[in-house]
């Protein structure tokens, strides 16, 4: 299942600069560039949706970005823009383009 989400990943803008990346156990993943990180995990019937995206790193943005969906592509690449946008608008935060 999280092959869906790095094949979205691949497809999508955002995978021009993140990488998807094999997480310690099998029912997870990461989203990396440079220090970023999204950790993916297929709650594997545990959730209402079958893929939570939590923001890891860096630090001062842990837990400050957190998405949920179903294993549909639309809805992955829904996800994908969400992100996009929010590390658009922090990087312009931080470099005072805000």
């Amino acid at each position: 299942m999280l092959s869906q989400v790095a094949d979205r990943l691949e497809q999508h803008e955002i995978g021009d600069w993140c990488e998807a990346v094999a997480g310690y156990h099998s029912n997870q993943m990461k989203i990396k560039s440079g220090d970023m990180v999204v950790e993916v995990k297929y709650m594997t019937g545990m959730g209402e949706y079958d893929f939570v995206f939590t923001m890891v790193a860096p630090v001062k943005w842990r837990n400050h970005w957190r998405n949920e969906c179903d294993s549909v592509d639309t809805d992955i690449d829904r996800v994908l823009d969400s992100l996009n946008d929010w590390i658009i608008t922090k990087e312009m935060e931080e470099n005072g383009d805000m």
